[in-house]
């Protein structure tokens, strides 16, 4: 006989607490050999759910936030950078498709922006938007050469600047 499994195309709760409720009562559904889930964020915590974390497996990983920053002046002030942190640091940012978005620009305390000043750090705006959201730290592409340090302890701090606390997702295709 063929299991009869439980498909969760589509699951988003409001808080931690309606997530772990709506996936206790998947738990509980009658007749429900496997549960498999699409689209899920790659650092939920399902495992914590169950007594024995063997009982959840990852099948699958797919890619679904592509990012292509086209303005990176605008987008990096749009974002908090540090979470609490005091640092701050120079990028230099290099696009040879829109030089407008080529330069030198301050994060960390304060308003991200434009400076005059000496870089710290190096990249390209295709490493600038690996690292944008958070999920990839800027030590990955300075281990892999996709980034360069100019100051010694240029990509710790852009560690711990470019940090969130949950990875991003999106949930859907788009």
């Amino acid at each position: 006989t063929n299991p009869t499994v439980l498909n969760v195309e589509d699951l988003i709760a409001g808080t931690p607490q309606a997530w772990a409720g709506l996936w206790r009562f998947l738990f509980t559904v009658d007749l429900v050999d496997d549960i498999k889930a699409h689209l899920r964020p790659l650092d939920e915590p399902l495992e914590e759910l169950f007594a024995d974390r063997r009982a959840v497996r990852t099948t699958g990983i797919d890619d679904e936030t592509w990012l292509r920053i086209v303005d990176v002046p605008q987008a990096l002030a749009a974002r908090s950078f540090g979470y609490g942190q005091t640092d701050s640091i120079v990028i230099e940012v290099r696009d040879s498709l829109l030089p407008n978005n080529s330069g030198r620009y301050r994060i960390g305390d304060g308003p991200a922006g434009p400076v005059g000043e000496p870089a710290e750090l190096v990249l390209d705006v295709a490493a600038l938007a690996t690292i944008y959201l958070g999920d990839v730290p800027p030590s990955a592409l300075a281990a892999t050469g996709r980034l360069s340090a100019v100051k010694d302890d240029a990509v710790g701090v852009a560690d711990r600047l470019f940090a969130v606390q949950t990875s991003p997702w999106c949930g859907s295709y788009f």
